[in-house]
């Protein structure tokens, strides 16, 4: 048996294994990740993909070639049933908020968003080793505070082609369980699911539809006498339909595998219209519990991430999404602590950030379920939960708690409860209207480049590269006043304690540094790029002048500009965001000293002395 040394081990190469990965590869943290499965996957599974998701495959550089391909769901009806039975159409609606986000909900099969971020990871300090599995773990708890060592040892089985087993041992210094509703890791460390059991079966369907439905296009949920049913539109002419099957329907799938058993329901629920398909990509039934692990990690050594902490039905489209976005939240703050830019106690945000975050999910499906599931033709309770999905539940209105590396907002207390009996923040509010909101995360806004009028989203100056990201909201500049500020930040950035995080160099890893950009209003033309600090126009011999760093608010009459969309005090103000895109700090451009203070508590005194 041979043993390697790595910093990361993965479990499960899945959504929110990769997304990890991918940070891994950011920051060329020296990686392995292990799965049983020959291949990525393949037809079926997730398809659901939300806006928050979106933006978070575009900061790695694949959402736009996610986007172009995904069908975007715009719309959703509800379809009720006469006294005599016939379906009828109930309502339309937008499915979502126009403008929350650059994207909308959409559907893409989980296959191919594997495929992208799997070729992001080519060449990169990631090694996937596929039909591998892990069979026995040790852990040193002796060692666990010393985080410079590999205190995990886990032994791996490989199954080689001709059939034959090899046996290796890798020794991680941190190990993350990525591996799905069953985690191999979770059960290592004696962890348990807590919730309500297996529910009620339902089929479902990926196929192409021949149909005089007059939704099949649209998101639909119907509710027949024959039971209810979810109309999924995707991508290459597919659709996902959701179906309820009877107890007989359930057990007669589970003996003989026959597709026509799942078209047969859908027939009798669509009652007066046709439906049949000759193109069928993947059929299943599923019985799925909301279950919840209470603890998600181990002495901040072990991690777990995705369907290994929260299990639910596939109703509501969250289940990759949330993994994803559990593994966007993790990443970062393990390769800071990796590259000795972080103190290791802000792993401990894993847990405030997303636990509360996988509770509210598993409540909120199990309400949905509910609503789906139930013959009432009250609708009122379902289209409740649908807007909350497309708001709330969308991962756009998370905000994360006062922590080591986030700021306490002022915008505090809270206001009522939501549908699934959450306390809604008061800040959800500022959040429905864009708003800056310290825990938020960054909303996208239109701008110009100020060099040459090229227009910008903002959220596309925030990659993720593990960078801070530090936008200077100044004003209008043109002002003397105003400019007088700027000029005063960037002297104390200059001469401040962490003036070597704002000015790394070229080959130097991005993670724990902070990128600042000017972000002005006053009239383009009235600012030369050459009166503005070096802060803002740095210059390297070899690359020339960096023209990235500034950007005028768009003057385009028929859209809201970002001041008017963040309500920016005309005095400016400073925005810290994390590499994660949600915001830490926001404070006067006066108060760079409190930014300072900020900083100080997670980054080790070592890495900027």
């Amino acid at each position: 048996m041979k043993y390697s040394e790595v910093d990361v081990l993965i479990v499960g190469a899945g959504p929110a294994g990769l997304v990890a990965a991918l940070w891994m590869a950011k920051a060329g943290i020296k990686t392995i990740m292990v799965d049983q499965k020959a291949t990525h996957t393949g037809k079926g599974h997730a398809d659901g993909v939300e806006a928050r998701t979106f933006e978070i495959l575009d900061s790695f550089g694949i959402g736009e070639k996610c986007w172009s391909e995904a069908n975007h769901t715009l719309e959703i009806c509800i379809w009720d049933r006469t006294a005599e039975g016939t379906l009828f159409r109930k309502s339309v609606a937008p499915n979502g908020i126009p403008g929350f986000s650059r994207y909308h909900e959409g559907t893409l099969g989980q296959g191919q968003i594997e495929a992208y971020i799997l070729s992001l990871l080519t060449h990169s300090s990631v090694q996937i080793l596929r039909q591998t599995y892990p069979i026995a773990l040790d852990f040193d708890t002796n060692s666990v505070h010393d985080f410079d060592s590999h205190c995990i040892t886990v032994r791996l089985e490989t199954r080689a082609a001709d059939g034959s087993i090899q046996s290796d041992a890798i020794k991680a210094r941190f190990l993350l369980g990525c591996d799905g509703a069953h985690s191999w890791v979770r059960k290592q460390f004696g962890l348990k699911m807590e919730g309500n059991g297996d529910i009620e079966s339902w089929g479902v369907i990926d196929c192409i539809p021949i149909t005089n439905f007059p939704d099949i296009r649209k998101r639909s949920i119907i509710k027949s006498v024959h039971g209810n049913m979810m109309i999924i539109p995707r991508e290459r002419k597919l659709c996902r339909i959701y179906v309820q099957l009877s107890q007989e329907d359930a057990h007669s799938y589970k003996i003989h595998k026959r597709d026509d058993i799942i078209v047969g329901a859908i027939q009798s629920i669509l009652g007066q219209y046709l439906f049949h398909t000759n193109a069928i990509e993947w059929c299943a039934t599923y019985t799925t519990g909301h279950r919840v692990c209470p603890q998600v990690s181990v002495y901040e050594r072990v991690f777990l991430a995705g369907d290994a902490i929260h299990t639910h039905t596939a109703k509501a489209g969250k289940g990759m999404n949330l993994s994803m976005q559990d593994a966007y939240n993790l990443g970062w703050k393990l390769a800071s602590v990796l590259h000795g830019v972080a103190d290791p106690s802000i792993l401990k945000t894993y847990h405030l950030e997303r636990m509360q975050t996988s509770k509210r999910l598993v409540a909120f499906d199990k309400k949905l379920y509910t609503e789906l599931a139930s013959r009432d033709q009250d609708l009122q309770g379902l289209r409740q939960v649908l807007r909350d999905e497309n708001t709330l539940e969308s991962g756009m209105a998370v905000v994360y708690p006062t922590s080591i590396i986030t700021g306490s907002s002022a915008d505090s207390g809270f206001l009522g409860v939501d549908s699934i009996g959450f306390s809604r923040p008061t800040c959800w509010n500022t959040l429905l209207k864009q708003g800056l909101v310290v825990g938020g995360r960054m909303p996208s806004a239109p701008l110009v480049r100020q060099c040459d009028v090229r227009p910008v989203e903002l959220q596309n100056l925030l990659p993720a590269t593990g960078q801070w990201h530090l936008l200077v909201f100044g004003g209008n500049i043109s002002q003397s006043g105003q400019m007088k500020q700027i000029q005063e930040l960037a002297s104390s950035i200059k001469t401040g304690r962490f003036s070597r995080l704002f000015n790394p160099q070229p080959s130097q890893h991005l993670m724990g540094t902070i990128k600042v950009y000017l972000l002005h209003s006053a009239p383009r033309l009235s600012i030369e790029h050459q009166d503005l600090p070096e802060l803002f126009l740095p210059i390297d011999e070899n690359y020339g002048f960096d023209y990235d760093r500034v950007y005028a608010d768009s003057d385009n009459p028929s859209i809201l500009s970002a001041y008017q969309k963040f309500a920016i005090p005309v005095e400016g103000c400073l925005v810290l965001v994390r590499p994660d895109q949600h915001i830490s700090l926001i404070v006067s451009l006066q108060e760079y000293s409190l930014l300072e203070t900020f900083l100080s508590q997670m980054i080790p005194a070592s890495y900027v002395a």
